[in-house]
């Protein structure tokens, strides 16, 4: 059986349920959920906000961390490779600096570039 009731009538009867709903103190009351289920009917609710996306996987690294982690890369100022440490040859570097670049070229990459560093200051 429908009602015939108009927008003013409707309005009431939906802030009467509102109050009503409020302020019992027994929200969770069969009485109360059958109220609910009426005032959804008359005023259906808001829609809920969209929800944030789901954050990345943390086995994903970002690119900020991934630039802060990634090894120095070579100027050509510090090539190994030509016999070179900066603009001068290796036979005009000091004895103890080619030794010192010899140690170093035979243990890894970030050690030469701190060899060259050294062998440059």
């Amino acid at each position: 059986m429908p009602l015939d009731l108009d927008d003013t009538d409707k309005a009431a009867l939906v802030e009467v349920l509102r109050q009503t709903i409020a302020t019992d103190p027994f929200p969770l009351s069969p009485r109360i959920r059958r109220l609910r289920s009426i005032l959804d009917k008359l005023a259906p609710p808001p829609p809920r906000p969209e929800p944030y996306p789901a954050p990345k996987p943390a086995g994903e690294p970002s690119m900020v961390l991934a630039k802060k982690n990634a090894a120095p890369a070579l100027t050509a100022d510090q090539n190994w490779l030509t016999g070179q440490v900066g603009s001068v040859p290796l036979r005009f570097v000091a004895r103890r600096a080619r030794r010192l670049l010899a140690v170093v070229l035979a243990r890894g990459p970030l050690l030469r570039v701190a060899a060259c560093k050294t062998a440059q200051g």
